[in-house]
């Protein structure tokens, strides 16, 4: 089962440079970084020679910045470490506005105790994609045995993939093959639910649901999302939550799987009809709403904003563990 991650980063390898493991780890960073820059050519002959303007430089992001980011977002460094590795690459020339940011977390490195908080906080406002969706889930409260209503995180579907698509061809991600079982299929959703549109312009997708164990006393239940249709097939997590904390009222879980698919159904409505919404799954408009992220979703939905395209669910995968309780099969 691939890991359900907030993050994807890119491994950077190096191959051509010797960096002694006995070194402090600042510096092999700083032996890595710069043999990154030497081949994309971030360090070209302009900064070399002082001839670019440092204003415009700062501006830019550089691939050290990359590199700390990667590592940090892996676990594979600390916080305080991406902080000492920023201030070694500034002080060697580099101007680049993520390098100066990172340099200067928790005071210049004087406090490390908010270490960690400051460098998420610094990366999350270089980070353009679009915010997490906050709802209120029926729970299980373990301590007081009961079920409650509590804030869950998700992340919505057609928002990541419109995010993924940029400004890419849109046909990499709708087209089937002429003999894939899915057309016939995409074809009497589109009539059944009069989009009005070809076909061929709506992507097919599909949700696959599943357990997996992170400790020895509970495992999660992750709902996550791929395009059927198209040549990508990475899958993003749609939402995350802890067995423990599923609905034990004597529903079988009932209670937490049902707001669950309250989410899905409203996310189904939506990214058919091709245009962000304007009202929440709860039925709040987007505009009175209090909840983080929804201010910006408003302002779509005011706008008028259209996704880059249409899709429908067609499939969906999971053991038969799975679908006999999140669907409520009998055995």
């Amino acid at each position: 089962m691939p890991p359900c991650s907030l993050f994807v980063g890119t491994v950077f390898v190096c191959t051509s440079t010797q960096v002694n493991s006995s070194q402090p780890f600042v510096d092999q960073v700083v032996a890595q970084v710069l043999w990154f820059k030497l081949v994309r050519g971030v360090m070209g002959i302009r900064q070399r020679l002082s001839l670019d303007d440092r204003a415009n430089q700062r501006k830019k992001a550089s691939g050290g910045g990359t590199v700390l980011k990667n590592f940090f977002k892996k676990g594979k460094v600390s916080a305080f470490d991406v902080q000492k590795a920023a201030k070694t690459i500034l002080d060697g020339g580099d101007q680049s506005a993520d390098i100066a940011s990172f340099s200067k977390a928790s005071v210049n490195g004087k406090d490390n105790k908010h270490m960690s908080r400051d460098v998420i906080r610094k990366m999350l406002k270089s980070n353009t994609a679009p915010p997490l969706y906050t709802t209120y889930v029926t729970m299980w409260d373990s301590d007081r045995a009961c079920k409650v209503e509590e804030k869950m995180h998700f992340q919505i579907p057609y928002e990541i993939i419109d995010y993924k698509v940029g400004s890419g061809p849109v046909d990499d991600w709708t087209s089937l093959p002429p003999d894939s079982p899915f057309r016939p299929l995409r074809a009497a959703f589109v009539e059944e639910h009069g989009l009005g549109v070809d076909p061929e312009s709506v992507g097919v997708a599909g949700i696959w649901g599943d357990a997996a164990c992170y400790h020895t006393r509970d495992s999660l239940f992750m709902l996550l999302v791929n395009m059927l249709s198209g040549s990508f097939r990475e899958r993003f997590w749609c939402g995350v939550w802890s067995k423990r904390m599923t609905c034990q009222c004597g529903c079988y879980g009932r209670c937490t799987f049902d707001s669950m698919w309250r989410f899905v159904s409203w996310v189904s409505v939506a990214w058919a009809s091709g245009g962000y919404p304007a009202f929440r799954d709860d039925g709040i408009a987007f505009l009175a709403s209090t909840f983080p992220g929804d201010k910006i979703r408003a302002t779509w939905a005011s706008a008028k904003r259209k996704m880059k395209f249409r899709a429908c669910f067609l499939q969906k995968r999971g053991d038969w563990s799975w679908f006999k309780q999140a669907l409520a099969f009998c055995d």
